[in-house]
């Protein structure tokens, strides 16, 4: 018992010091910049936005500003293999776009046009 005593006291002074910590609020705050910089938007996976550019009265008149073609499209079909229906959620940081694809490759876009800016493309596909 005279060994346990130390780790049980140990225990309860970091117990009691996780407690004291500072609380923020960063959990509660809602994404008004328009960046995405967690999946889904926030840590809640909201994907919500609160933009006023677009409301119902102009819903219906939106189109599609532009499509990016997946770089998987630019792998020999011989070295695809099935990946299933995989859709990435996309960053938004500093006003560039991230994303991946389901061939591992890693892409930055300008979020206004499309426009890919860089690739990164680890090759994963060439092991099978």
């Amino acid at each position: 018992m005279n060994k346990l005593k130390p780790i049980l006291l140990f225990s309860g002074l970091l117990l009691v010091l996780s407690c004291c910590t500072e609380e923020t609020n960063d959990l509660s705050q809602s994404n008004t910049s328009g960046e995405w910089l967690h999946h889904g938007a926030d840590h809640f996976s909201s994907k919500y936005a609160a933009l006023d550019q677009i409301n119902p009265d102009n819903f219906e008149q939106l189109e599609v500003a532009w499509r990016w073609e997946s770089a998987d499209n630019r792998i020999p079909e011989t070295m695809l293999y099935p990946t299933g229906d995989y859709r990435a959620t996309p960053l938004v940081v500093d006003g560039i776009m991230y994303t991946n694809t389901n061939h591992g490759q890693v892409v930055a876009l300008n979020p206004t046009t499309g426009e890919e800016l860089w690739l990164f493309d680890p090759e994963s596909y060439k092991l099978g």
